[in-house]
């Protein structure tokens, strides 16, 4: 159970209040005890026999509940229950547990005389002078509902972050993790506990974790975290590449949400990319100074600009074919004489 909204003094002097009220010590202390009682209108604040009778009710118990004091008096404060939990006697399970253990903390759906229901925040314990009992309540009902919000939006996140093939997980705006997705645990090998805080970077590859690090403080900064490193796969042991990114949870969250992609394959196709494009621009580079001897020579061994025409057209010609020859994959006699005449 959650811990309750009021400390032990608030607790004490509520007993107070309903105690003095019982047996006032002096008139004017009397007096002092009921106007505290019934100014406290943010709270319902009440006192029961030991059936359950209700003996005094102020003003914050007939705001929340709606039943005024001169109706209330002397009638069961069970009625604030809901039916069905009247029906399974958790009023007098409160009761019972305020004996003995000297408190009852509950949370639970209670309903109005006009029969709204309200979620009420409440403490009973037993009266000093044991004949009956103080409950001090508390409207939550805009709090539960945005913790029932909250608990929905939790429980769609991980339903979506466990069904997604990326490696997804929370953290802290410094790069300290507070989550991770089963996806990650299955993957890397280390179990949610093992990867809270930094324990994560065992699974990144040594010479990576540097950056990994750098750019968690770089995205303090910039609002966006990037990177791309090593992760190593549990099951055989390779480190493989990883694009990781991650964003604040919130406007104005310290919690992050990140995913980690495989990239892997990527990478080496774009490594073989580069590598083939290098190669192409290699070629085309020796292409190009080819042809531009083959210009100088036949511009030299030419009378006129028709006879050079002639001539660099044979020859480029000649040296379509040649380029056409180391194209081909059949691997079938080649007669260089008919590739090389104009």
């Amino acid at each position: 159970m959650r811990t309750f909204w009021l400390n032990t003094r608030d607790v004490e002097e509520a007993n107070e209040v309903t105690d003095g009220l019982a047996r006032p010590e002096s008139p004017e202390d009397a007096d002092l005890l009921r106007l505290i009682f019934e100014c406290a209108t943010d709270f319902a604040v009440f006192a029961e026999d030991a059936s359950g009778g209700v003996i005094r009710w102020n003003r914050g118990a007939e705001r929340l509940t709606g039943y005024p004091e001169d109706e209330i008096i002397g009638h069961s404060g069970d009625v604030i229950f809901t039916p069905e939990d009247r029906a399974s006697g958790a009023p007098q399970h409160e009761r019972a547990q305020a004996l003995l253990h000297g408190r009852s903390e509950d949370e639970r759906w209670h309903q109005r005389k006009d029969g709204m229901r309200f979620w009420g925040s409440g403490l009973m314990m037993p009266l000093r002078t044991g004949n009956g009992f103080v409950k001090i309540m508390r409207d939550r009902t805009a709090q539960h509902a945005s913790e029932l919000e909250l608990k929905e939006s939790e429980g769609r996140f991980r339903m979506l972050a466990t069904s997604i093939p990326q490696l997804v997980f929370r953290s802290h705006n410094d790069g300290s993790r507070s989550w991770g997705s089963p996806q990650w645990v299955v993957y890397a090998g280390l179990s949610d506990a093992d990867s809270r805080g930094f324990g994560w970077l065992e699974a990144i590859h040594p010479d990576d974790r540097e950056i990994t690090r750098n750019r968690w403080r770089e995205a303090q900064t910039s609002g966006e975290y990037y990177v791309e490193h090593r992760i190593r796969r549990h099951a055989d042991g390779q480190y493989r590449w990883h694009q990781t990114r991650a964003r604040p949870a919130g406007e104005r969250s310290m919690e992050w949400v990140g995913t980690s992609a495989d990239v892997h394959e990527m990478r080496g196709l774009q490594d073989r990319q580069n590598v083939l494009l290098s190669e192409l621009q290699h070629r085309t580079r020796n292409l190009l100074a080819l042809v531009q001897a083959i210009a100088r020579q036949t511009l030299k061994s030419s009378a006129s600009l028709a006879e050079f025409s002639r001539q660099f057209e044979d020859r480029l010609g000649a040296l379509s074919r040649v380029q056409g020859l180391l194209a081909r994959t059949d691997h079938g006699p080649v007669d260089l004489s008919e590739k090389t005449r104009p």
